[in-house]
């Protein structure tokens, strides 16, 4: 009877042995990477032009600066990015053998959760996406799967190891566009950019690199520097040393009634202070209602960085966005240029107000905001969270969700400080009421 037992029991584990190799068989595919990532954006309908790494370097470059995987534990890798303010993401990657899977699925999951950082209050349709977003292994598979349709992504990815014709060419149900990381495509869109910049350069290689900044007349620059001008040079033609913001050096400009000897950006920045006072927050008005006036005048006026957030534009935040100039001048900033221009307005009319270096996402995600100090009582304001980028209108309520409201709802509310360094917020009489 016991040996009928042992008999039957290495049977047992002989079927389990055969459905275990029969699930790694399964795992395998005749479907490129390329094919199983097009597969699965054409599952999601109608989707924007897609962006990719180029071959090669950039790739591993990709995948080991924003995936944090080790690129020599990827045979192959596809990916393909929205860019702008999507989150829209797929990429498909075949492991090396002997490489982690469960490592590599963690890594997909992180960036994922890390993404989701990135967009939290600035897009929240974005973010809820990223939310409910997953990555999945299927042998030495690893896919990243951020897209709102999630059934049908898996679905698709799943499909690819069951058989079925792999397409010929990105099938887009919607005609849209994708640009190709394969290497015969991505040839020739690098030639267009590269004569005028290479052939001069070529010529004086080193004086090239050097003159811009200090020389304004070869014109060997001129290819170089044209490509520039909106990027700020941070310098004046009245002083040498670049411009940097300083409120204190502002203020007391505003104070003494005159800032005629100023540097140009400082001056642009109290012109159009004095503009945004006189025409909708002036003395006539209450603290309340002038502290409102800015606020709304604010989230009108300007709109968050979109570059922030687009890996097509290499993650690149311009440093005048962290100021009031960025703002007020070019309409444009991140957390620290909302923070820093609503506490500069704030001190030209007389209200105590200290911006809050903090964070989001559960402390992953770097976010700055307001104190204000009204009738002896502190309010929380969160003019960047007032001001999301969303695909349809914002409604008033959710313009002014972050208006005057107590340290209690932050913490609620995904915002986290070193609470030492800070006063409670508390007040409630001045809050907003919609």
């Amino acid at each position: 009877m016991k040996k009928r037992k042992s008999t039957l029991w290495i049977l047992a584990l002989l079927c389990l042995s055969g459905l275990l190799a029969a699930c790694g068989q399964q795992a395998e595919t005749d479907w490129t990477v390329q094919q199983m990532a097009w597969s699965i954006l054409a599952s999601q309908g109608e989707v924007p032009v897609m962006n990719a790494p180029d071959p090669g370097a950039p790739l591993q470059t990709y995948l080991s600066g924003y995936y944090h995987l080790d690129s020599r534990q990827v045979e192959e890798g596809a990916v393909f990015y929205a860019g702008g303010v999507s989150a829209l993401e797929v990429a498909v990657l075949r492991l090396a053998d002997g490489a982690g899977t469960g490592e590599a699925e963690q890594a997909l999951q992180d960036y994922i959760d890390d993404r989701a950082g990135s967009f939290a209050g600035y897009a929240p349709e974005e973010s809820a996406i990223l939310e409910q977003s997953t990555a999945l292994v299927r042998g030495r598979y690893a896919a990243l799967l951020i897209c709102p349709d999630q059934q049908a992504a898996k679905a698709a990815f799943d499909a690819c190891f069951t058989g079925g014709n792999p397409p010929a060419a990105a099938p887009w149900p919607s005609g849209g566009k994708l640009v190709s990381i394969d290497p015969a495509p991505a040839e020739p869109s690098a030639p267009p950019s590269d004569p005028a910049p290479q052939e001069e350069p070529s010529a004086n290689p080193e004086p090239a690199q050097e003159a811009p900044p200090a020389v304004q007349e070869p014109p060997a620059e001129g290819a170089d520097t044209e490509e520039r001008p909106a990027q700020p040079p941070a310098s004046t033609p009245d002083t040498e040393e670049p411009w940097s913001y300083d409120e204190a050096r502002l203020l007391a400009a505003w104070e003494a009634g005159g800032w005629s000897d100023l540097a140009d950006r400082d001056r642009e920045i109290l012109d159009k202070c004095r503009e945004v006072i006189d025409s909708a927050a002036g003395p006539e008005l209450t603290d309340y209602e002038r502290e409102l006036a800015v606020h709304d005048w604010m989230i009108d006026w300007a709109e968050y960085d979109r570059n922030s957030l687009d890996h097509a534009a290499g993650d690149w935040t311009d440093p005048d966005f962290e100021t009031p100039y960025g703002l007020l001048i070019r309409q444009t900033g991140i957390c620290r240029g909302y923070a820093s221009t609503f506490q500069l307005f704030m001190k030209l009319i007389g209200i105590p107000c200290v911006t809050v270096e903090g964070m989001s996402h559960g402390g992953t995600d770097e976010h700055a905001w307001n104190l204000v100090e009204l009738d002896g009582e502190w309010y929380c304001v969160d003019v960047t969270w007032d001001d999301p980028i969303s695909n349809s209108p914002v409604s008033e309520r959710m313009a002014h969700r972050y208006f005057n409201v107590t340290s209690e709802f932050l913490r609620q509310n995904d915002h986290q400080w070193d609470e030492t360094q800070a006063v409670e917020a508390a007040g409630t009489a001045w809050a907003w009421q919609g």
